[in-house]
């Protein structure tokens, strides 16, 4: 073998260990380096120490891969770690070219018949489109890697087979191969349950809350009674005994007479009060004042409660105390033992002892009393003195038209008094006659000839001057020195002169 021809590399052909149809390089430049950017084909180095590989000696040959020295080209030193490669024995995959499906022509609007055009195969299907391996998903369809896939149309077309003929749906206004449109689903209708579950979660909240309020309501009123409870034990330790009103004495007029029995002089202090017996006080007097102070008062033991429920309502409808709701029971033991304050710890404290009192004494005795203790106005406590003051009357002389007068005062003495606003008291008197008629207890004509009775009114009693003063400032001397001063203005004392 020539120079010439150890120079030249053996052609592909020719070459043993190399493949046809590749490319021949020599892996190496003229300096004995390899050429840059150069492929390798992945020569496998020869095992250590045996005969390198497919069966080569490793000497020169035409076309081998080793160049050794004497073939016309430097020795190669020797690389640790690196061996020839050996040209790969599979051939490389060649592109090939993607089969298209010719175009299909335009359909008229509405029809559904597939287009002659169309590729069939020999059952008379239409031929579905081949799609390359490895191409990305078109318009038209889905390719599968690996495998030969079939487009599916947007158009989601279906074959039906009848006849031997095959009908293709297609969307009317929509091109070939064009996605459907998107049809809007109805809303559903909701079932009875699905409806019923809103109202009963409202209904839930809503116990909640009312639970909740409730609770907190009985927690408050719970402490609320306890505290008054509380309260009310450690007042009635100190409430008074109630059996002192056997020996109870109320403050009297003293009165002054001269040797024939006429009236020179009263003497009191800030009471001007003479007490009489029940039963000389005029019935009429004794219903008007029932009818219109406690019409129950025959029926009850000291308390009403229908009377205080009343009261209760109207007080929270007018937003102050307008309406007591006390009994006559109650009235006396106010009188007696408690001040005029209006609170709820005096009501209840008033309510225990009016009990208490019903149990000592019969109704008529606590009437009695009442009517002797009662405020009239104009410094004038009870029924007698008050008759003689505003009708110069005795309290067993009065007519039904004065007692209802008389009883209709009994709320506010001062401001209902004939003496300061007749018209007043006349329409007081008016309030009391219609429930005397409303109890039945009067009829119609005398409720009628009650209101047209002309009344002939008296003068105030309380604090007038005296007929014989020099007498009657001697009688007050002596009797404040014999006996006291408490005693001639309280106790109610009857003094007749020699003059």
């Amino acid at each position: 073998m020539s120079s010439d021809a150890a120079k030249k590399p053996t052609s592909p052909g020719n070459s043993p260990n190399v493949p046809p149809n590749l490319p021949y390089t020599s892996g190496v430049n003229p300096s004995g380096g390899r050429q840059p950017n150069e492929p390798s084909y992945g020569v496998q180095p020869p095992a250590a120490g045996g005969p390198p590989p497919n069966g080569q000696t490793g000497q020169t040959a035409a076309g081998s891969p080793y160049r050794q020295p004497g073939n016309g080209a430097p020795p190669l030193p020797p690389v640790a770690g690196r061996q020839p490669t050996v040209p790969p024995t599979v051939p490389p995959t060649v592109p090939r070219r993607p089969i298209e499906p010719p175009p299909m022509p335009p359909r008229p609007a509405g029809s559904t018949a597939a287009s002659p055009a169309s590729p069939r195969t020999a059952a008379g299907q239409p031929m579905a489109a081949r799609v390359p391996v490895g191409q990305p998903k078109a318009a038209t369809g889905k390719a599968v890697p690996g495998k030969v896939g079939t487009a599916k149309t947007a158009a989601k077309s279906t074959a039906k087979t009848a006849a031997g003929k095959t009908a293709v749906k297609q969307y009317v206004g929509q091109p070939a191969g064009a996605k459907p449109p998107r049809q809007k689903r109805s809303p559903q209708p909701q079932s009875s349950a699905n409806g019923l579950l809103p109202v009963l979660r409202f209904v839930q909240g809503v116990g909640k809350v009312t639970a909740g309020t409730l609770l907190g309501v009985t927690m408050l009123s719970s402490s609320v009674i306890a505290g008054g409870l509380v309260g009310l034990a450690i007042s009635f330790r100190n409430l008074p005994d109630v059996r002192v009103v056997r020996n109870y004495t109320p403050a009297q007029t003293t009165y002054i007479y001269d040797v024939n029995g006429t009236l020179l002089d009263s003497i009191h202090d800030e009471v001007n009060r003479e007490v009489v017996d029940l039963d000389t006080i005029s019935p009429d007097l004794k219903r008007a004042v029932i009818a219109i102070e406690d019409s129950h008062f025959y029926t009850h033991h000291g308390i009403n409660p229908t009377s205080i429920g009343r009261a209760f309502l109207a007080n929270i409808g007018e937003g102050q105390t307008v309406e007591g709701g006390s009994t006559i029971t109650m009235q006396l033991i106010k009188n007696l033992f408690l001040t005029p304050e209006r609170s709820l710890s005096r009501k209840m404290v008033e309510a225990v002892l009016s009990l208490r009192l019903e149990q000592i004494f019969s109704k008529d005795q606590i009437l009695e009393m009442y009517l002797n203790q009662v405020y009239w106005g104009h410094n004038t406590y009870g029924v007698e003195t008050a008759a003689q003051s505003y009708f110069n009357k005795h309290a067993s002389e009065l007519t039904l038209a004065e007692s209802a007068m008389m009883a209709g005062l009994i709320q506010a003495p001062e401001e209902f008094s004939p003496f300061r606003d007749y018209k007043t008291a006349k329409q007081r008197q008016a309030i009391v006659l219609s429930r005397m008629r409303q109890l039945n207890w009067i009829t119609a004509k005398e409720q009628q000839d009650a209101l047209k009775q002309p009344l002939r009114l008296g003068t105030i009693t309380s604090f007038q001057e005296s007929r014989a003063p020099y007498v009657t400032e001697a009688v007050v001397q002596e009797l404040m020195d014999r006996f006291g001063r408490d005693q001639v203005l309280k106790g109610g004392m009857r003094v007749q002169t020699t003059i």
